[in-house]
């Protein structure tokens, strides 16, 4: 994740913004669980970072579906 990180803060230089986001398609559980019903096993997350751009300001919690949207909303 590192190299990914400083090959895109390299390319911001070129006065290039980025958006980097990482999520996961679903959570786990320490006791091997892996994509089973409990809450914890269909939690995620998203993380989004601004590179030579603001971050986006989502809002904290959101529906999986919306993710697209919101990150349609921040091509500018």
């Amino acid at each position: 994740m590192d190299n990914l990180l400083q090959a895109v803060q390299a390319r911001a230089s070129q006065e290039e913004p980025w958006l980097v986001v990482i999520t996961t398609d679903h959570g786990h559980i320490d006791e091997g669980g892996h994509g089973g019903d409990s809450a914890r096993e269909r939690a995620s997350f998203v993380i989004a970072h601004g590179v030579g751009r603001q971050n986006p300001q989502w809002p904290q919690f959101f529906e999986p579906h919306e993710l697209v949207s919101l990150l349609l909303a921040e091509r500018a």
